[in-house]
């Protein structure tokens, strides 16, 4: 299955806007631990078409004490934000990846960087030539899966309803 990759909101957790604020009320800022709230950020806006930065959704996950004291996103209390959802997938599969995007939704996967170093979220946007095409908050331009070997450790998804 292919699915095309179209307009994308790539936004970078080391902005000068918003790199400093900290997650929470823990002592990790945006620009060293906010991979996953960027890919979040993101994911919304695409899905929506209305921006999102990583900023402001920092500072709504911030008010709403979506942190712990690590800086790690608690999904339950994501949830109980009036119109976000969240899905933690059990199993890191590609058929999980592609139910995802066949929903409409943006996968943010779990996988080193590089490869072979620190843990780190990209989020996937689509697929072209086979291969699943990333959103990486820390690069410019779009990424390849492949890019970090292929291995995914965790599947997350997060998309915001209107009502």
């Amino acid at each position: 299955m292919q699915w095309c990759v179209g307009e994308v909101a790539a936004y970078r957790q080391d902005d000068e806007i918003w790199g400093e604020d900290t997650l929470g009320d823990s002592r990790f800022t945006m620009r060293s631990s906010g991979c996953l709230v960027t890919c979040i950020a993101s994911a919304v806006s695409m899905e929506t078409g209305k921006e999102m930065t990583p900023g402001v959704l920092n500072q709504i996950f911030s008010e709403n004490h979506v942190y712990d004291r690590e800086g790690n996103i608690q999904w339950a209390a994501v949830d109980r934000i009036e119109g976000y959802q969240t899905g933690v997938f059990d199993k890191v599969s590609e058929a999980e990846i592609a139910q995802c995007l066949a929903a409409g939704h943006y996968p943010i996967v779990r996988v080193r960087m590089h490869g072979l170093g620190s843990f780190h979220y990209v989020l996937i946007v689509g697929s072209e030539d086979g291969e699943y095409v990333c959103i990486d908050p820390l690069e410019d331009g779009l990424t390849r899966l492949s890019d970090y070997l292929n291995r995914v450790y965790a599947v997350r998804v997060v998309w915001k309803i209107f009502s």
